[in-house]
């Protein structure tokens, strides 16, 4: 066996990871290469006979029937052994396959997760011998709410590009280190539990043994990850930080010194932001304070103002501009 040949060795695609004893498939080789031997020498036999029933036949010169004439000519005879001869040389083929085969190589670029036999160990053709998986790419399965799935990118024809996704191990790897695949397909159901789709993230790469990838993190199978996917591109949009929006999706705004309650039409709800389709004009002032007992056209004063006044004759909010986002 190979040394590398135990859980978390590595193996390049037509390496060489086991033998096994070939004396029996050398002798099996040489049997049916004397079997062929024989098969060809009685063919030549059978043609020579052939020969001379031709001779014998057109020296009698007689009329007979066409059955006749083969039967005479020894045609079945010479049929015969060219089917033999046929079967001779499948017999050796197989034989010389069986005998390639007591040398085992790796199938595809491969990590082997176990070795189920040692040096000794009698196997068959049902046995199985190790346990691989492929290195070239690993799988990353998501699980992500039906809901979100009009953000992501899918792709449905060969050659389209899914939506890139960044995948994090911070127990791992720390908080900032990640790596980054794509998404190839949809599963075709849902999560029995959450009932939540399942996306499947390719990497590239994920042992990081390729050149120029030795920097980056090696992804461990079975283990938990947190991805981030990105969206679609949106247009005219703005992003607003969670903690402003209001309890019934409403934004407080500072418009000519009075409380505008404004009802916005949320796109998208992010951890930290929202993206706000509908509702808001550029560079108007979003209140991000708290404001105690808020009531539509209240008057107000921004902070800056409110240094000039006296305390307490009117609300003071903080403001901030929504931030214009050209995709999320």
């Amino acid at each position: 066996m190979a040394s590398q040949l135990e859980p978390g060795g590595h193996f390049q695609t037509g390496q060489v990871m086991l033998k096994i004893d070939p004396d029996d498939y050398q002798l099996a080789v040489d049997q049916k290469q004397a079997e062929l031997d024989q098969v060809q020498a009685d063919y030549r036999i059978e043609e020579g006979q052939q020969a001379i029933a031709k001779q014998e036949f057109e020296l009698l010169g007689q009329d007979v029937s066409e059955t006749d004439r083969d039967l005479i000519l020894r045609k079945p005879q010479l049929q015969t052994m060219a089917a033999k001869l046929k079967i001779a040389q499948a017999q050796l083929q197989q034989a010389k396959l069986d005998l390639k085969r007591t040398t085992i190589h790796a199938p595809f670029d491969a990590l082997v997760l176990e070795r189920n036999v040692n040096v000794g160990s009698h196997i068959t053709t049902a046995s199985a011998i190790s346990q691989l998986v492929g290195i070239d790419s690993y799988w990353v399965q998501v699980s992500v709410p039906a809901d979100q799935l009009k953000w992501i990118t899918v792709p449905n024809t060969t050659g389209q590009t899914g939506s890139s996704v960044r995948i994090y191990n911070e127990a791992a790897w720390g908080k900032k280190i990640f790596r980054t695949g794509h998404v190839i397909r949809l599963s075709g159901t849902l999560e029995e539990a959450g009932r939540m789709a399942q996306l499947i993230v390719a990497v590239n790469d994920p042992l990081a043994l390729k050149p120029g990838n030795s920097n980056l993190p090696s992804l461990i199978i079975d283990s938990y990850v947190r991805v981030e996917i990105q969206g679609k591109q949106l247009h005219d949009v703005f992003q607003v930080e969670r903690t402003a929006l209001q309890h019934d999706d409403t934004l407080h705004l500072f418009v000519d010194g009075q409380l505008d309650i404004r009802q916005v039409d949320i796109l998208h709800r992010g951890p930290k932001h929202v993206i706000i389709h509908d509702g808001l004009v550029a560079n108007e002032l979003l209140i991000t304070s708290d404001l105690s007992a808020p009531v539509a056209n209240m008057p107000l004063r921004t902070e800056a103002s409110s240094q000039l006044a006296k305390t307490g004759q009117v609300n003071e909010p903080q403001t901030a501009k929504p931030t214009k986002a050209s995709e999320q």
